[in-house]
């Protein structure tokens, strides 16, 4: 269950196990942190000069946390873009989570190109494309239930400009692998360097008075046996090539394309 305890923090509490989500505005951007550790597994960054507007509101409805941060004013005034954000578990266990992040952005500025990067530190980049090449295009004969063997990892190429569908890193002593659906990593641009996962979402040019979603679910799974050298080690090759992890993400990356997008976001 999420406990508000105060605007732009929120705590959710389940089985024992904690997660903190901060965001009130501005550069710091939206972070989610694993109980109540300072720095965040994952971040919702503002790009450039254009920082979060603050958080206006923030409730819960069911198992969602909805923060509110609404563009105020106008050309007149610094307000750029407004955001809303959803943020729900998806599946909640002691080894693995997943979370859904529902993002939604608007403006009432004409020739505005609002975007957000996703952030997650860490190494070992891994991409997960399908295999057939239309689908690798601009989206264009994707298969959006396609069998595990239609996943392939693929490794080095840092930089790329098309996200991949399901880009993982090693932090700390955790595998994140973000899911992208068919409606969504054809229009995101991947900006990792070998320190960062680095997604900036809505690649579109945002209309006057239109509303951009975009949608990603968050797998958090905990690796085995970091050492003393260092907490990036030993199972690069196991999460590249064991067919049950790589069979365990289609499935989520096929019950994500399966889900429809939420109507409030």
């Amino acid at each position: 269950m999420w406990e508000l305890e105060s605007i732009g923090l929120a705590k959710w509490h389940s089985d024992g196990e904690m997660w903190t989500v901060r965001g009130s505005g501005g550069t710091a951007g939206i972070g989610i942190a694993i109980g109540d550790a300072t720095e965040p597994l994952l971040k919702l960054e503002p790009v450039d000069s254009d920082p979060l507007p603050d958080l206006a509101e923030q409730f819960v409805r069911g198992d969602e946390l909805h923060l509110d941060y609404p563009q105020v004013g106008g050309p007149q005034t610094d307000g750029i873009y407004g955001v809303k954000l959803v943020c729900r578990p998806v599946e909640f266990g002691t080894s693995r989570v997943v979370w859904e992040l529902v993002i939604a952005v608007e403006t009432s500025l004409l020739e505005s190109h609002p975007t957000l990067d996703l952030t997650v530190p860490g190494v070992g980049l891994r991409r997960r494309m399908l295999r057939s090449e239309t689908a690798m295009g601009a989206g264009c004969g994707l298969v959006e239930t396609p069998s595990p063997q239609q996943l392939e990892s693929l490794s080095g190429a840092v930089g790329s400009r098309v996200a991949a569908p399901i880009t993982q890193v090693n932090s700390g002593s955790n595998v994140v692998s973000v899911l992208l659906g068919s409606r969504d990593f054809p229009w995101t641009l991947d900006l990792s360097d070998d320190r960062h996962l680095r997604l900036r979402l809505f690649g579109e040019f945002l209309e006057k008075g239109v509303i951009l979603k975009a949608r990603a679910w968050i797998v958090v799974e905990a690796r085995s046996e970091p050492t003393a050298a260092g907490p990036f080690v030993t199972t690069d090759a196991m999460v590249a090539t064991d067919p049950t992890v790589a069979e365990g993400l289609s499935e989520t990356w096929r019950k994500l394309c399966q889900t429809p997008l939420p109507l409030t976001a």
